[in-house]
């Protein structure tokens, strides 16, 4: 990969935003019935008489699932890809429905180096938007990152 960013090259402040996918029927009741089989994610029909959802909605999972994607095929050329330490505040307000086009703004809150370990955190605010405008998903992730001096020392222990 190349223009590989490190912990050097971000701020507090900095922003993204993605490309959008736009969720189908098939994959949307295809992952539930695999790893989330609840009828408001699986039956349509059913799903329809579900008093919070009233109709069929995405597996908050896919959802989380999708965000990733979009996150990690943008071409943010995270050196080490997205390295996870944790998620905190995670919240769905609006249920997805298939046919949902959906996209990811992200913003740096804090960062924090760590030189003798040669790497870094972030964290950072993601809320995944649909067409409507509406946040339907929103968390703050904390993430590794290596610096680009333990990159330069060809040091690989992390």
């Amino acid at each position: 990969m190349n223009n590989l960013r490190y912990f050097e090259d971000f701020a507090v402040g900095d922003t993204f935003e993605t490309v959008t996918q736009t969720i189908s029927h098939e994959e949307a009741v295809s992952f539930a019935k695999a790893y989330d089989p609840q009828d408001f994610h699986t039956d349509d029909i059913k799903a329809l008489e579900h008093p919070v959802f009233k109709g069929l909605s995405l597996s908050g999972l896919l959802t989380m699932s999708i965000t990733h994607r979009l996150i990690v095929t943008q071409g943010l050329n995270m050196a080490w890809g997205l390295v996870g330490k944790g998620i905190d505040q995670l919240r769905w307000f609006h249920p997805v429905r298939p046919g949902d086009t959906l996209r990811v703004r992200g913003r740096i809150l804090d960062v924090a180096a760590n030189p003798s370990k040669g790497v870094g955190t972030q964290e950072v605010l993601i809320e995944t938007i649909n067409q409507l405008g509406q946040v339907v998903l929103s968390f703050a992730v904390t993430i590794v990152v290596p610096s680009r001096s333990r990159a330069l020392s060809g040091r690989t222990a992390a």
